[in-house]
């Protein structure tokens, strides 16, 4: 059997989907929260953490608030630097993901909070 035949056909990333600008631009739109909120979790956790460092605080705070804190734990999981992200929140919205991080990601948290 020829490994031609277990090739998938490369699609041409302009058929892809832009889903960074689509979810910054439903951030950024008119929508009521209750439905920003609704189509947002649309998206996967890793498509909106991939999101996060295009958005501005206050862009992101607003995000923060249509996010239970299960999708946002979920969603700061698949962030690359979700130290910045959880030093935005309140304190208490703040304990609430950090609980349901993975450990390894609290502790690298902890680790890099000032004493």
């Amino acid at each position: 059997m020829s490994d031609k035949n277990n090739l998938q056909p490369e699609i041409p990333t302009t058929l892809l989907p832009d889903y960074k600008t689509e979810i910054v631009q439903l951030l950024q739109g008119n929508l009521a929260p209750k439905l920003k909120q609704a189509q947002i979790l649309d998206y996967h956790e890793n498509d909106i953490a991939a999101v996060l460092e295009m958005l501005n605080t206050q862009e992101r705070s607003k995000l923060y608030g249509l996010l239970s804190t299960d999708m946002l734990a979920s969603i700061l999981e698949y962030s690359e630097h979700p130290e910045i992200y959880i030093s935005e929140l309140s304190i208490r919205k703040r304990m609430q993901v950090l609980s349901n991080l993975e450990v390894s990601t609290v502790v690298e948290y902890l680790q890099q909070m000032n004493k």
